[in-house]
């Protein structure tokens, strides 16, 4: 589930993959940290943001992926 999507871009994925590495994941941070976090690309609108969000599963991914490190640590 933490691997990307095929209809996933790059600009979309490496959006992702800030948002899930952030202690606390929140589009609404990554939106205003974006140009620290993502700073390769141009920063989309808040909106698109959370769509992408929607869109692609963030939230379930970047839980799976910190399960996984979790078990991994174990």
């Amino acid at each position: 589930m933490s691997d990307k999507p095929a209809r996933e871009n790059q600009r979309q994925h490496i959006a992702f993959l800030a948002y899930s590495r952030m202690p606390e994941p929140s589009v609404e941070k990554l939106y205003e940290n974006w140009k620290k976090l993502v700073p390769k690309f141009e920063q989309p609108k808040l909106r698109l943001l959370k769509h992408w969000c929607n869109r692609y599963e963030w939230v379930v991914r970047s839980e799976a992926i910190h399960q996984a490190a979790k078990e991994e640590a174990i």
